[in-house]
């Protein structure tokens, strides 16, 4: 099955995911990460996302800004996992 998870800098991906709740409805498994609006980790806040799913979940993250650091850091897991799959 296809995870999705929206990954940005703040809040925006819950603005992201409010707007495509409008287009797609519900019957999505679609998750956020607001990074850096809290303690917590940006790695604490993905492995408690992955810890939900099967091990054979294809994982597609979007991010926010090609290069910035959310993107670096699911970047840098992509070669440790062949069902991750990152675009910005």
């Amino acid at each position: 099955m296809i995870k999705y998870i929206i990954a940005t800098h703040g809040t925006l991906s819950e603005g992201f995911l409010n707007a495509l709740e409008l287009f797609l409805g519900d019957g999505y498994e679609i998750h956020t990460i607001s990074a850096y609006i809290d303690e917590i980790s940006l790695e604490d806040k993905f492995n408690d996302i992955i810890s939900k799913f099967n091990k054979n979940d294809e994982v597609i993250v979007f991010t926010d800004i090609n290069g910035g650091s959310v993107n670096q850091f699911f970047t840098k897991r992509l070669l440790a996992s062949h069902n991750l799959h990152v675009i910005t």
